[in-house]
C-alpha cells in the first residue's frame, strides 16, 4: 500500500474510535505517511495537505502534467 491510497479521514475516525484523542490519531495517521513525529503535533488536515503536495509533486517529477495542463481533463 503506498500513501496515495490512505484515506486519511477514514483512518484518523477509526483510530478516535477506538479511543485515541484527535491530535493523538492526527500524529499517527501522519506517522504512517512519512512525517516526522518527535516533538512535532500535526491535524489531521495538515496530513491531507501534505499527503496532497507530495502526490502533485511525484507525478510532475514522473513527467505528469498538471491537470490544469492536460488536455484529458478538460
Amino acid at each position: 500500500m503506498n500513501e496515495r491510497s490512505i484515506d486519511m479521514p477514514r483512518v484518523h475516525a477509526a483510530l478516535v474510535e477506538r479511543g485515541l484523542e484527535d491530535g493523538e490519531a492526527a500524529n499517527l495517521a501522519g506517522y504512517l505517511v512519512g512525517l516526522p513525529s518527535m516533538g512535532l503535533r500535526w491535524t489531521i488536515a495538515e496530513v491531507e495537505s501534505i499527503q496532497r503536495l507530495r502526490h502533485e509533486r511525484d507525478g510532475t517529477r514522473a513527467g505528469a502534467k498538471p491537470a490544469d495542463e492536460n488536455p484529458l481533463t478538460r
